[in-house]
């Protein structure tokens, strides 16, 4: 039986319950912020043990703001990188742009860093407490009645609560059930990406490196105690049949002759650290949820990567999301005020997003050099910084 009078639970008190669907970096982070707001809490994952997927992280300044407010900053931070400066050049060498990251981030109370994603799941697995993490639960649907939400599960299992929150990734199911219209879109390149141990000449400390070339891109960062996190785009789709092997051979060719320490980093990768997947990114909707669902993360903002944005704005709907639901509210309108907070800025950054990996990616050559051209221009780092700046802001 569920403790705690209507009130208490329709007015986000302590006795009010969430169910949360997905146990990626959006999942653990919204399980955070509710037990810090002293809302009762526990994770469905559909995989049979929470583990890392992917590589690293670049977390800019509004999401390690974020992990503040999340009260897990110091532990992410020492398992990263901060990162203070931030190079631009061509696949010749040619430096084209130069920002003071770390500055930009003090500007707005934050650093600026670069973490292992499966060391940030750690901390947050570790801050939700792995007694409120079910797995091997794959979310079939929802179903809302007056009172409550219902979740049902593959395994003819169930569990209700009095609010969901989907944070099940781009392909996330009950998105489809609310809008069946809503598919991940291919945004016409792949990416590789890895993490590999070892020290490397030609990286500066602190630094993040961004190479470009037509129609590819490549990027490093140090992540943590003597790791480096890389990876490459170049337009196409991707080759889900190729071995690791394969993908190890496909990327070294693609970017050989470019500039140090890049071909010795993807070189010193094993092969099974190098993955490799097609970008996709979501269509910005008018509208998340509805009655005593929401969203968060990839599931309703999923968006290309160009901005590093994905993980901290996850985190940011976390924070404001607790927020929300313990203002006192009723369960429906704090969702609701949680998504008006939240829907301009996420559909900002991710068409924002979309437009940069459409220029970085641009292949006609005129295009190109007329974009290398402004790089190197004072009103491009202005602008750059400008962007940066609204990039950062999270209250």
């Amino acid at each position: 039986m569920r403790g705690g009078s209507r009130a208490e639970r329709e007015n986000g008190g302590a006795d009010t319950k969430a169910a949360i669907v997905g146990a990626g970096i959006a999942g653990l982070a919204t399980a955070v912020a509710l037990k810090k707001e002293k809302t009762s809490c526990v994770v469905y994952e559909r995989a049979q043990e929470v583990r890392e997927v992917g590589a690293g992280l670049a977390i800019w300044a509004n999401g390690v703001n974020a992990l503040k407010h999340l009260g897990v900053k110091p532990e992410v931070i020492a398992a990263g990188s901060v990162l203070d400066h931030a190079i631009t050049m061509n696949h010749r060498g040619k430096v084209l742009d130069r920002t003071d990251i770390g500055a930009l981030g003090r500007r707005h109370g934050a650093e600026c860093i670069c973490v292992p994603r499966g060391e940030l799941q750690r901390i947050l697995l570790e801050a939700v407490g792995a007694e409120r993490i079910h797995i091997g639960a794959n979310c079939a649907r929802v179903e809302q009645g007056p009172e409550h939400v219902t979740t049902y599960f593959d395994n003819l299992s169930c569990a209700v609560a009095d609010f969901v929150v989907a944070a099940d990734g781009m392909r996330s199911t009950v998105r489809k059930q609310l809008h069946p219209d809503s598919q991940p879109r291919f945004a016409g390149y792949r990416a590789w990406r890895g993490v590999v141990v070892g020290a490397f000449g030609g990286l500066p400390p602190r630094t993040t490196l961004l190479i470009l070339a037509r129609g590819c891109q490549a990027g490093i960062f140090p992540c943590g105690s003597n790791r480096v996190y890389w990876f490459a785009t170049q337009n196409g789709a991707s080759n889900p049949t190729q071995s690791p092997e394969g993908r190890k051979l496909a990327v070294l060719k693609a970017f050989h002759g470019w500039p140090a320490p890049f071909p010795e980093i993807i070189d010193a990768t094993a092969p099974d650290n190098t993955l490799e997947n097609d970008i996709l990114d979501l269509k910005p909707l008018d509208a998340w949820g509805s009655g005593r669902i929401t969203f968060a993360g990839d599931s309703i903002h999923g968006m290309t990567p160009n901005l590093g944005q994905g993980a901290a704005l996850a985190l940011e709907d976390a924070v404001v999301l607790g927020r929300c639901v313990r203002s006192g509210d009723s369960i429906e309108h704090a969702l609701r005020k949680y998504e008006n907070v939240r829907r301009k800025r996420a559909a900002w950054i991710a068409v924002a997003s979309r437009r940069v990996g459409f220029l970085l990616q641009n292949q006609n050559p005129i295009t190109v050099l007329l974009l290398r051209s402004f790089q190197s221009t004072r009103l491009a780092h202005m602008q750059t910084k400008r962007f940066l700046n609204q990039l950062f802001e999270f209250a």
